[in-house]
């Protein structure tokens, strides 16, 4: 049997570098991390790895990007509004160029989810599922480093407005996540034409994460549920631009609707090793926060890898 070959897309966005990192260590002989920006990319050129230029909207160059591999890590991209274009162009050149079985990280529950950015992730589901090529489609929960971004202010300001009405979500390290994603990769031949759910170890409330929070920082972090409009008058007269206001919203609600209230066994199973709980993870990271987080790089880092 041919030694496959492992691509990753967005290897310079955060979840791609660990992602193909994860892939090296594990002792993947055959790597390639496509980018729009190689030069971004010369330490794991460095390393051995082959780094291509690619770029979402450039739908002709992809099919040379994306020849020669194997088995292909497609990871969302930012650009909400515009990704189902995007990744259509990259599944169709992943076809084109003969890739044998297609990842794509997606979002949990996309079909019933209230997120706004859930729809573009369902579509991108049923394309694959339709495309007839193999699949995993890899349902990537929340990162614990969204929380350190939600907490940005709270922990400045002792008090934390949002609109998830108690929801929880399984939050996991991106650390974790990419573990989880290069094992699907490297554990290809059992995982063909499957949907999996990879979710952090335990499920958090806000007021779980303002407690926990508060012990780390030595300082109370009160919770304020409020409903979804009063969230959103909330956001708009903190400044943020109403499209963004109008995403966070959704994301809260989806919290509340129990979008992330699930754990399972897989994303342990496939980065082979315990994940970190939130708790240990605030206690290294939040000391470390500068404070200078906003809440448009919450929604930056929520959307993509």
């Amino acid at each position: 049997m041919n030694e496959p070959t492992y691509l990753v897309t967005g290897a310079s966005g955060n979840l791609g570098r660990l992602v193909v990192q994860s892939l090296l260590r594990r002792g993947a002989k055959r790597v390639i991390a496509t980018t729009r920006s190689p030069a971004s990319l010369a330490d794991l050129a460095a390393a051995g790895v082959e780094v291509r230029k690619a770029d979402f909207d450039d739908a002709e160059g992809l099919v040379e990007a994306f020849s020669g591999a194997t088995h292909m890590l497609l990871i969302s991209t930012q650009s909400v509004g515009a990704r189902v274009e995007q990744h259509a162009a990259a599944l169709d050149a992943a076809k084109a160029a003969g890739v044998e079985h297609i990842f794509y990280t997606s979002h949990s529950f996309p079909d019933t989810s209230v997120s706004a950015v859930a729809p573009e992730h369902a579509a991108m589901e049923r394309r694959i599922i339709a495309s007839g090529m193999t699949y995993t489609i890899l349902r990537n929960f929340l990162y614990s480093e969204n929380v350190l971004l939600m907490l940005a202010g709270p922990v400045q300001a002792g008090i934390w407005h949002s609109a998830s009405q108690g929801g929880r979500n399984a939050f996991l390290s991106r650390s974790d996540c990419a573990d989880a994603d290069a094992g699907a990769m490297l554990a290809a031949d059992r995982l063909k034409n499957t949907v999996l759910d990879i979710t952090g170890p335990r499920t958090y409330s806000y007021p779980d994460i303002a407690r926990i929070a508060g012990d780390v920082m030595a300082r109370e972090i009160i919770t304020v549920d409020l409903s979804p409009d009063e969230f959103l008058v909330h956001l708009l007269a903190a400044g943020l631009p109403r499209s963004h206001a109008e995403t966070l919203v959704s994301f809260d609600k989806a919290t509340s609707l129990g979008d992330g209230d699930l754990v399972t066994p897989v994303a342990e199973e496939l980065a082979g090793h315990p994940l970190e709980l939130l708790e240990d993870f605030l206690a290294r990271e939040l000391p470390q926060m500068d404070g200078t987080h906003t809440l448009s790089e919450l929604l930056d880092n929520h959307i993509g890898g």
